[in-house]
């Protein structure tokens, strides 16, 4: 595989981690602390919007 698509995937994947722990954390919280849980689902909301873009 080119190096260059390689290191694209393989940062894609690592930045993906990150919405997927929010992911998991808004889960979580999502009847315990609903204020924290629409903070995270704004969080995943950019998140996501902002990975794509980089694209």
């Amino acid at each position: 595989m080119d190096s260059s698509l390689y290191e694209f995937l393989e940062k894609f994947l690592d930045n993906w981690q990150e919405i997927d722990l929010l992911v998991v954390e808004a889960k979580d919280k999502q009847d315990s602390n609903p204020a924290l849980y629409k903070a995270l689902c704004r969080s995943i909301t950019v998140f996501t919007i902002a990975h794509l873009k980089a694209l």
